[in-house]
């Protein structure tokens, strides 16, 4: 029913008044629910080489609408449209072909069917598609592959899209440099949608002075904005935060709350932070609020870096 509804979306007018009939009437009889007689009238019209038609035919076919399923009918039709380079066609033989839906699984030709779909394919099949290079899930693991399907989607203002891109070249490696500057820049415009991962990830960045200049009271506004949206990372990592005092002054107060929400709402590891300050305050090794403590050593900034980096690449959301 959904592929139908595309597909409707992309009809194009026809040329001659008695296809238009002819067409019209198969639509009568659909929204009537009385699918044989859509498909008496579409399909003439499919048969003389109508690529509209013809793709509607395989959505039916696809989906068992009026008629039993079947895929290789299915695909008999897309590929009827395909072959006059509807591009839609392309990208729902893809799908199939990537689901193995009447046909082998086959994860480069599904690829190569996206890629001759165009601006045709959805968001998330393009997302997908990146994915598939950068787990090395049926293909080769390739960061670069994946950066440029991740791309077409960060363009078309994926938050989930721009995260991705901005992990990539954070991360580096696989047929890509890695780059902080691009990293923090994708994941910026991902957080300023609304991303929380990306908020984390931004915020990271903005505290260890990664691709951006250092601003602590920036990364901490992004840090609350994600742990107000129960980013479970963003919690556990404003523990540390407060503990160490970047861009606050350090608070084992703030530091033990953030830890028990975060492990409240299921945080493996912030129990264990607040535990284990809660003993230090029973040993008077608590250091009260409001008494200076000198700055993270530069041992305990990498370790609180490498902690935050390390969060966040454990509980991704996709």
């Amino acid at each position: 029913m959904k592929n139908l509804a595309i597909a409707l979306a992309f009809l194009m007018t026809f040329s001659l008044p008695v296809m238009a009939q002819d067409f019209d009437k198969g639509v009568d009889a659909y929204n009537d629910g009385d699918y044989g007689t859509a498909l008496e009238e579409w399909k003439p019209l499919a048969e003389a080489g109508n690529a509209n038609v013809q793709y509607i035919i395989g959505t039916m076919y696809e989906d068992g609408i009026g008629i039993p399923q079947d895929f290789l009918e299915a695909l008999e039709w897309y590929r009827k449209a395909a072959h006059q380079n509807y591009k839609v066609a392309y990208y729902q033989i893809g799908l199939m072909v990537l689901e193995g839906r009447g046909l082998t699984q086959d994860y480069e030709q599904a690829l190569s069917l996206f890629a001759k779909a165009g601006s045709s394919v959805d968001v998330d099949t393009l997302i997908a598609s990146g994915k598939m290079f950068e787990d090395g899930n049926g293909v080769t693991k390739n960061y670069a592959e994946a950066a440029k399907w991740y791309h077409l989607a960060a363009t078309s203002n994926s938050p989930s899209a721009q995260f991705h891109l901005g992990r990539l070249y954070q991360q580096g490696g696989h047929g890509i440099d890695q780059d902080f500057v691009k990293a923090a820049t994708w994941h910026e415009q991902a957080a300023k949608q609304g991303d929380l991962n990306a908020m984390v990830e931004i915020a990271g960045m903005l505290l260890f002075g990664d691709g951006v200049a250092k601003n602590h009271g920036e990364a901490l506004n992004w840090l609350n904005t994600a742990a107000e949206g129960v980013h479970l990372e963003a919690q556990a990592i404003l523990g540390l935060v407060h503990e160490k005092g970047m861009g606050t002054a350090p608070s084992n107060v703030m530091a033990h709350m953030w830890n028990n929400i975060a492990s409240a709402n299921g945080h493996p590891r912030a129990g264990e932070n607040r535990d284990k300050l809660a003993e230090e305050k029973k040993n008077k090794k608590f250091v009260d609020d409001g008494i200076k403590q000198p700055p993270p050593t530069p041992q305990e900034l990498m370790k609180l870096k490498n902690t935050i980096y390390y969060c966040n690449r454990n509980t991704l959301n996709g």
